[in-house]
């Protein structure tokens, strides 16, 4: 998005994102260095909604991959429409796909940041996004993500993949593949959570987004000062 602005404009463009809250900063610290998967079953989370650009029914095919694989997996689905009565649930029943899948609905901020936490990976299915907030809460708080690659702002978010899993989310059978990779090497997924963990807190951190606002402001200042 930058990059359109910087063609369009001609000008350099700043980019600050969104912070980390310090409460998923404050998680990720009391959960650092336990492991993904301690149950033996990985638990994944999206909060999303049953709008067609959020993509909740890829996802839902791409966690039936996941879960021929690694039977007792879990899916805590929530958002606005995504409840057990909603279209989405329907379809899924229709398709077999329900199955693993709790259908949460709409859920209050903390109760989707608790249910991140519980998660072991969190899947954002989204083909339309800028910098998701969800993400950064995700890394923050030191589980696996997977999201779309080339949408938006995302693969700036997770560094370009460094710090999460990019793949085509129009793809179920590759999202699918990629949660099932992080689930059998763990060890290449802890890597990639801690850089996660460690980027969240040094590029999303509330005090270095407040430094880079000072930052552009007084570059801002001493420009109408010449």
């Amino acid at each position: 998005n930058a990059q359109f602005v910087r063609r369009v404009a001609g000008r350099p463009v700043h980019v600050i994102p969104n912070p980390a809250p310090p409460k998923c900063l404050d998680l990720g610290d009391k959960l650092a260095g336990a492991p993904l998967f301690k149950n033996g079953s990985p638990v994944v989370a999206s909060a999303i909604s049953a709008a067609e650009f959020k993509n909740p029914r890829m996802a839902l095919r791409a966690f039936g991959v996941l879960r021929r694989r690694h039977l007792g997996s879990r899916y805590c689905l929530m958002g606005d429409g995504l409840h057990a009565q909603g279209d989405v649930a329907a379809w899924a029943r229709e398709n077999g796909l329900a199955e693993g899948v709790e259908f949460m609905g709409p859920r209050s901020h903390e109760e989707a940041l608790r249910v991140m936490a519980e998660s072991d990976i969190v899947l954002h299915p989204s083909i339309e996004e800028a910098c998701s907030c969800t993400i950064v809460e995700a890394m923050a708080m030191g589980r696996a993500v997977v999201a779309g690659l080339g949408v938006g702002g995302t693969p700036w978010v997770l560094d370009e993949g460094r710090a999460g899993v990019l793949v085509d989310v129009n793809d179920p059978q590759a999202m699918g593949e990629a949660m099932t990779a992080l689930v059998e090497d763990p060890e290449r997924t802890a890597a990639m959570v801690r850089r996660a963990f460690m980027r969240a807190r040094g590029i999303f951190g509330p005090e270095s987004v407040m430094d880079q606002y000072e930052r552009l402001y007084e570059s801002m200042l001493s420009e109408r000062k010449k």
